[in-house]
């Protein structure tokens, strides 16, 4: 009879053969067809999430069984919480590693009794079966709650300022992250086809940069694209963005892991070599989430103690003439307040305000200089630093868009007064007609 070890070994072989051929049809967790509400596999009795290959192997699940439901019981679970599992019902199969040996000893000092880990020489496995909420009578029905557009985008926000490192938005064509200077390059959020790619591509490069020494140090990072070192990279990030996605209730529909499909085939090589590589990565990508949704949720504890938030309003060099609109979330919100504002009010310009802790600070009516004289602890705001950044990056791209619109508008200007020479020479004298000529150009 095999043992555990053995069972679950076998188990492995299925579970990334499986996953082979997801991505030999060309996906890797990313058809739009299927629900990802069950990739987030979770465990209603234990309010637990599974977590590193047991959470692959549900969601692949998931994927196989058209399952839209994220719980998942064993048999006793069910019966002590007095369900019943419908029958024909399959359990799938996932393990527990026991790493430390536990025992309760007697604190004769205090008299309460306390729990001692002693590390075993050899980890211990474990396996159980669990069986999806779809097979499960008696079960509350399940609460869904999908954010909307602006919602998503907010959180996505709030998790790109919560980056431990910097992320430029620049002028050029690929998305990468450079360890040597712990920095996150992206092309410009308008060159992305949505706001929504942007994200997905943004939280691939964090991902990646969870593996600085400063952080997790995975020490996997490889200039060589072809390396198998450059693979298992990029399959923890990718693996670690999914994760996260999830874990924060996010539904990014893009083609973001199509783009990555010339990785797929390096992927496919590493689990037939090793089908143990997808559950070392699953391992590395919790941690990856972990650190993430941790600095995503000191992010969120910061501005909701500083009370942060934008307003947009109509003002003639700071000095308001009327509010537009307040307790805007993020500053990318605000920009395009700003921007909608701009088209309609012709006459007058508007400003955005950043408000921290009820107090207002002005940071762009078209000129940055203001900001130098707001005191450190105001410039050192993690916010706020970002926010300015924006504000430059736009006004840098509004100047380029504005020079582009008024060298057309001469063109136009000289090809319309050229049209009027040919109507009005037989009306005006040829000195009057230069004299318009020089005002027209």
């Amino acid at each position: 009879m095999a043992n555990a070890f053995d069972i679950i070994k076998e188990n492995r072989k299925e579970v990334a053969e499986k996953v082979i051929k997801m991505m030999e049809e060309g996906y890797f967790f990313n058809n739009p067809s299927w629900n990802k509400l069950a990739f987030r596999p979770c465990n209603p009795s234990t309010n637990v999430v599974y977590r590193g290959g047991n959470k692959i192997r549900l969601m692949n699940e998931a994927i196989e069984n058209k399952y839209t439901d994220p719980r998942w019981m064993t048999f006793n679970q069910i019966s002590k919480n007095g369900y019943n599992l419908q029958k024909g019902s399959k359990g799938v199969l996932c393990e527990k590693w026991i790493f430390d040996k536990v025992e309760k000893i007697k604190n004769h000092e205090t008299g309460e009794v306390e729990e001692i880990r002693t590390p075993l020489e050899q980890p211990r496995v474990r396996y159980f079966k669990v069986f999806n909420a779809k097979d499960i009578d008696g079960l509350p029905k399940l609460e869904k709650k999908e954010l909307t557009d602006k919602e998503t985008l907010d959180i996505v926000d709030r998790m790109i300022r919560s980056s431990q490192c910097k992320i430029s938005e620049i002028a050029q064509d690929g998305a990468f992250y450079i360890p040597s200077k712990d920095e996150i390059c992206l092309p410009l959020r308008e060159s992305f086809k949505d706001e929504i790619a942007f994200s997905k591509v943004c939280l691939h490069e964090m991902s990646h940069s969870t593996g600085h020494s400063s952080r997790l140090d995975r020490g996997m990072f490889s200039s060589d694209k072809y390396s198998q070192t450059y693979a298992k990279e990029e399959l923890r990030a990718e693996i670690g963005a999914l994760f996260t996605e999830k874990e924060l209730n996010l539904n990014l529909k893009t083609e973001h892991y199509e783009d990555h499909a010339n990785y797929l085939n390096h992927y496919i090589k590493l689990f037939k070599e090793d089908p143990n590589e997808l559950f070392r990565a699953c391992t590395d990508a919790d941690k990856i989430g972990d650190l993430l949704i941790r600095n995503y949720e000191k992010q969120l504890v910061l501005e909701k103690v500083n009370e942060i938030s934008f307003q947009v309003q109509e003002c003639s060099e700071f000095h308001h003439l009327g509010k537009v609109k307040e307790n805007i979330s993020s500053i990318e919100e605000a920009l395009k307040s700003y921007e909608n504002f701009c088209i309609s009010k012709n006459h007058m310009g508007p400003g955005i305000s950043i408000i921290i802790n009820k107090q207002e600070y002005p940071i762009y009516f078209g000129d940055m200089a203001a900001h130098a004289y707001y005191e450190s602890s105001i410039q050192k705001n993690k916010v706020f630093k970002d926010a300015i950044e924006k504000c430059k990056a736009y006004d840098l791209q509004k100047k380029k868009h504005d020079l582009e619109r008024k060298e057309d508008f001469s063109e136009n200007q000289k090809l319309d007064c050229l049209e009027k020479k040919k109507e009005i020479v037989p009306k005006k004298g040829k000195v009057l007609l230069e004299q318009e000529m020089e005002l027209c150009l």
